[in-house]
């Protein structure tokens, strides 16, 4: 039997550092449904990067701080964090407005505010937000 899957290009991340693409698995018979996490090298294989504990909406970015490899990623229009070194969940970032969704097909790092930028929904009604990491 073959195996369905689809990986979409839209939601890729260039590792800069590692010299790879990091993109998702949005479609799977063996219950990884957007969960699963890839990495290609140019001339290379495509391999396993991470299995994250929810599925990706939309959107998500890795990340390195310091010596650690993070994934930032929309779910259920929360965001969350993940921390690959560790294979730790490190669960949904809290933000002050309860009817605010993660929403778009991107999510990009500002390095002048350590913030996240990335669309939402509120009420019926889009925008782009700035989160500030701590």
């Amino acid at each position: 039997m073959p195996v369905l899957c689809r990986y979409d290009v839209k939601l890729r991340n260039w590792d800069s550092a590692n010299g790879r693409w990091i993109f998702i698995q949005q479609y799977s018979h063996s219950g990884t449904y957007g969960k699963r996490l890839w990495t290609m090298k140019q001339g290379g294989t495509i391999n396993i990067f991470a299995t994250l504990p929810r599925p990706v909406d939309e959107s998500y970015l890795y990340r390195k701080e310091g010596t650690e490899e993070m994934v930032y990623y929309c779910s259920s229009g929360s965001l969350y964090k993940y921390n690959k070194t560790t294979s730790s969940d490190l669960g949904a970032l809290t933000w002050p407005i309860a009817t605010m969704a993660c929403k778009g097909h991107t999510i990009e790092y500002n390095t002048t505010n350590n913030s996240l930028i990335f669309p939402f929904e509120q009420n019926g009604l889009y925008g782009i937000t700035e989160y500030f990491l701590p």
